[in-house]
């Protein structure tokens, strides 16, 4: 686990680690488009630029098959997106490359989703093959799954990284499953009612009512709360928008019934949620 400031140079010291001059292929994979970019630009990745291949969403077919191809290649160095760490095959044939310790596998990131981590370890040392895999993690990224500096300095001083690194993890997706089955609910519900909505298109009060009780706005003349919601989706805060979304929806709806019980207006209140991303913010701020 590395600061934000030393993230890409500890990718560099693994790649150096395990590179052994030249004679081991290096695979690295990256969250998005954007984190690669920015370690590919940066003054840690100018050693390999004469051998290093790039294999994103916007590389032609042909261009794939290539890079794929020579991603196994005695020192060639492979950065990726975490998209190609699903279902492509990176198959080596040399045999010196496999004596020397195969293929080794770098991700710079913490996958949400045990499944995807498995599937990226499972790039290297396919079908009996020797190879090697290890993760090299921002701190700051850590965020998302509710991973504080506390955490953090404990990882690094016991040694125990991986073991509260998947705890926290486990956690954060079961937050997340919990809150997207709530929604899927909710998505059922809405759905049922308009297939009914479609099937009585010819009862034109019904269709008025049902296109009345989605679309009616707080009065503003009665209206006498109006809350705007204003949050910040730089970088991996966005993670947190659905969830908040969610929450929100839950207190809008528990608002309504107790204004219903105690017989006053439903619509006397508003809440607006709007969101911002700062662009120009460099991601190690």
């Amino acid at each position: 686990i590395e600061t934000a400031v030393d993230h890409h140079s500890g990718i560099q010291r693994l790649i150096k680690e395990n590179h052994k001059g030249g004679k081991r292929p290096v695979l690295i994979f990256f969250e998005d488009k954007d984190q690669l970019d920015q370690f590919r630009q940066s003054k840690w990745a100018e050693e390999y630029q004469d051998r290093c291949h790039v294999l994103t969403e916007e590389v032609s077919e042909k261009e794939k098959e290539t890079i794929v191809k020579w991603a196994t290649k005695p020192g060639v160095v492979t950065i990726s997106t975490r998209s190609f760490g699903r279902g492509t095959d990176f198959v080596c044939t040399d045999q010196n490359v496999k004596d020397d310790g195969g293929l080794h596998v770098i991700q710079t990131f913490l996958s949400g989703e045990i499944s995807e981590e498995t599937q990226i370890r499972g790039r290297t040392a396919r079908q009996g093959d020797p190879g090697s895999y290890c993760m090299v993690l921002n701190e700051s990224s850590l965020e998302t799954f509710g991973i504080k500096e506390p955490q953090i300095q404990t990882m690094k001083s016991k040694r125990e990284c991986y073991e509260i690194l998947n705890k926290s993890r486990c956690e954060w997706f079961a937050q997340q499953y919990g809150s997207r089955t709530q929604a899927v609910t909710n998505a059922k519900t809405e759905h049922e009612a308009t297939l009914k909505f479609l099937s009585n298109l010819s009862d034109l009060t019904q269709a008025k009512q049902f296109l009345m009780e989605r679309n009616k706005g707080p009065p503003l003349i009665s209206l006498s709360s109006r809350t705007v919601i204003l949050m910040d989706a730089t970088g991996s805060m966005s993670n947190l928008l659905q969830k908040t979304k969610d929450t929100i929806s839950i207190m809008f709806e528990r608002a309504r019934k107790v204004l219903l019980d105690q017989k006053l207006s439903s619509d006397s209140f508003m809440i607006q949620l709007a969101v911002y991303r700062n662009y120009n913010v460099p991601a190690e701020s």
